[in-house]
């Protein structure tokens, strides 16, 4: 499978209060998936399948920004970018993201979606190139927006206006994104569920670590 001539950012930048003020203790993004190789983590994970699909992949960390820096700086298919002011939000992460981006578009995905495989990513280029008009791709999943999200160079300006100096952190992007001409790609009509279900599973809280586990350990035995 040839890598799409595109650039994909990794947002690993959130502290992930949830998870760190619960039982489970950890941030998510070290959290292991694969629990017989547990120096793999779930950033491991979503970091490879972008690896498989993408030409370049940037990782946009900001909490624990120093370990992931450790941890990736000598792995050159990974450009790292930090976002010293993350606590402000998802959108600045973004920004910086986008910022060294020198295609002519890029996907947005999520350090803790291990589930995105890269064959979503090909279908998601594969639909982009047979859209005449759309700017912004979403995958969809049983009528459920998902990620990655697939946007055109004419929205990077849009983005970068966002204001990320207010008192409420700006977590969401989707509102930015809707006044350009979108496209959705209904991916249970173009892969297996236990595929395309990978682009709403995020683990956010400690039930949705416990459901990945399980969900993982189910793809597992069934590949």
């Amino acid at each position: 499978m040839n890598k799409i001539n595109t650039s994909c950012l990794i947002m690993a930048a959130g502290k992930s209060s949830r998870m760190l003020n619960s039982s489970i203790g950890q941030w998510k993004m070290n959290l292991p998936l694969d629990l017989q190789h547990p120096d793999k983590t779930v950033l491991d994970f979503s970091l490879e399948n972008a690896l498989q699909a993408c030409q370049k992949v940037i990782l946009v960390a900001g909490f624990q920004a120093e370990q992931l820096l450790e941890k990736y700086a000598d792995d050159g298919r990974i450009e790292l970018v930090v976002n010293a002011e993350f606590a402000k939000g998802m959108a600045g992460s973004i920004q910086c993201g986008l910022n060294v981006i020198e295609h002519d578009h890029c996907f947005i995905s999520h350090g803790d979606m291990p589930f995105i495989t890269p064959e979503i990513y090909h279908h998601l280029w594969r639909f982009w190139r047979q859209q005449l008009t759309a700017e912004v791709i979403f995958p969809q999943y049983r009528n459920r927006l998902g990620h990655p999200v697939l946007i055109s160079r004419k929205l990077f300006s849009a983005i970068a206006e966002i204001n990320t100096t207010t008192e409420s952190p700006v977590e969401k992007i989707r509102p930015i994104l809707q006044p350009f001409p979108t496209a959705h790609l209904a991916l249970e009509q173009a892969m297996s569920p236990s595929q395309a279900k990978g682009i709403l599973l995020d683990i956010d809280t400690p039930d949705a670590y416990q459901a990945a586990l399980q969900w993982y350990q189910q793809i597992q035995s069934i590949s």
